[in-house]
């Protein structure tokens, strides 16, 4: 219960200080102008790096807070450092999406439109 209050005031503390350091707090549209399936993966993939940066932060900080308070324990000191190791494993595998996205996208060499639901070959078959 004190993690969870712990967590929760350190989050309350963040969204407080963001208008009183001027910070424009206005959420972008992360959907705008898109019109093919691998933009709209695109933008998936990056809202989730996005949140998956903040989320691995509070992971890490969290890890940091278990281990610290461990107090020798070691049961508690396994604890921080899986939740250590699986944030990195978590961010890494988000950071590795946008690569496979564009690996994808390259080697297919195709364009897949929404509008007209067709996949259309961006190269020729000559090249």
């Amino acid at each position: 219960m004190k993690n969870l209050i712990f967590i929760i005031s350190l989050l309350t503390i963040f969204l407080i200080a963001l208008p009183a350091l001027g910070q424009d707090f206005a959420f972008k549209n992360p959907f705008k102008e898109i019109t093919t399936i691998t933009s709209l993966i695109e933008a998936i993939i990056n809202f989730l790096k996005s949140l998956a940066v903040i989320v691995s932060a509070i992971l890490i900080v969290y890890a940091g807070y278990l281990y610290m308070t461990s107090a020798g324990n070691q049961q508690k000191i396994e604890t921080a450092q899986k939740t250590l190791i699986w944030a990195l494993v978590g961010i890494g595998v988000v950071l590795m999406a946008s690569a496979i996205t564009k690996v994808i996208e390259n080697v297919l060499e195709v364009d897949l439109t929404i509008g007209n639901n067709t996949i259309n070959e961006m190269s020729e078959v000559g090249k």
